[in-house]
């Protein structure tokens, strides 16, 4: 990664910061895109995000999958997500025979993916329900991260440090996270603690791909924000993800 690239990903995990423009990408860079979008309402600026995001994404030439948690979309193999982590998986969670078939189906788009993108709202200065339950079944041990001494020798040592854990998703090169916050930004930075935009740059990004490049666009305020700031948020999400 090159030196801006390096500073941008360092803000996004500590600062939450998307001041500094991604680097330019060479025109022929192809990628395996795999979008977690999180929203219960198509008519929601949520919605708009996404459908921004994947015609920046279509402009590059990228080729997406995507992961709908809460909606049977029009022709997607992959439905509504059960989010509650049940006890029989809990009880099998070491156990990869008892991988449920809609588990396998998700873990098997983030191994076909080379960068993952996050789309969701802030609610309640985190991620909806539905993300995080996500990340409680689909984050399993063997399959995303493993432990130390457990069955995958540690290729990343400084990762292992960082985290105390292996990633196993290591060829994830990019995460990106688009979410919107009902609050002013000095609010959910210094006194909620931002836990929705640590759940991915310090939870999912150290744990189980290592050191991603990151990128972090947010757009805060939004229940006061009049069309013309609404507008200019989703112009940026578009550019960005033509250069995600």
């Amino acid at each position: 990664m090159t030196f801006l690239t390096n500073v941008q990903s360092f803000l996004n995990r500590f600062v939450c910061s998307s001041l500094i423009p991604p680097p330019p990408r060479a025109a022929e860079e192809k990628n395996r895109i795999a979008i977690v979008w999180g929203h219960p309402r198509f008519d929601s600026y949520s919605a708009a995000l996404l459908a921004r995001a994947k015609a920046g994404l279509a402009k590059a030439g990228h080729e997406v999958q995507q992961i709908d948690l809460y909606h049977e979309a029009p022709g997607a193999k992959l439905g509504p997500f059960e989010c509650a982590l049940s006890s029989y998986e809990h009880e099998g969670y070491y156990d990869p025979s008892t991988i449920p078939a809609d588990i396998q189906e998700h873990l098997k788009i983030l191994k076909w993916a080379d960068k993952v993108l996050f789309i969701y709202p802030t609610w309640w200065f985190g991620p909806p329900a539905m993300v995080k339950g996500w990340m409680d079944r689909v984050l399993r041990m063997g399959e995303t991260f493993d432990l130390p001494g457990k069955s995958t020798p540690s290729t990343n040592p400084a990762s292992t440090a960082a985290s105390g854990l292996i990633p196993m998703l290591t060829h994830i090169k990019k995460i990106g996270l688009i979410t919107t916050y009902g609050a002013p930004k000095w609010y959910f930075l210094v006194y909620s603690g931002d836990y929705s935009r640590k759940i991915v740059s310090r939870v999912f990004a150290p744990a189980c791909v290592g050191f991603p490049e990151l990128l972090i666009l947010w757009m805060i305020n939004l229940d006061l924000s009049d069309m013309k700031a609404r507008e200019t948020f989703l112009q940026k999400v578009e550019a960005s993800c033509e250069h995600f």
